[in-house]
């Protein structure tokens, strides 16, 4: 599968559980590790600055899979020695805002939300 398939928008929108009749699984942990390191090349292209230099925030909201998901990017964008902080169960506009706020001064923000899906 082309990760492209997965982007809507601005966002990344995939199944990642079975349980809806007629869907199939298209992001597992393997598509969202990927995603994690394609996101840090992307904003590492962006901001000018090296991979360990970087720094990342992911949050989740309570969806099922959001803490083996959020795992699975960490471990992606940790395999290229960036920097990621686990902000845990976070609102969309938090993870924003720890993009502007300097006593965060993080680099970019990665929002795992299932806000428009029953579970």
């Amino acid at each position: 599968m082309h990760l492209k398939q997965l982007q809507n928008g601005s966002d990344i929108r995939g199944i990642a559980m079975d349980g809806i009749p007629g869907e199939t699984v298209n992001l597992n942990n393997e598509i969202a590790g990927k995603l994690g390191i394609a996101f840090a090349v992307w904003l590492g292209d962006k901001t000018n600055k090296v991979m360990s230099e970087l720094r990342i925030a992911i949050g989740t909201d309570p969806r099922i899979t959001g803490n083996s998901l959020k795992a699975a990017i960490a471990k992606g964008i940790f395999s290229l020695g960036t920097q990621v902080a686990d902000v845990g169960l976070a609102s969309t506009p938090a993870m924003f805002m720890s993009t502007q706020f300097p006593e965060f001064s993080m680099d970019g923000a990665i929002m795992i939300t299932a806000s428009h899906l029953p579970f």
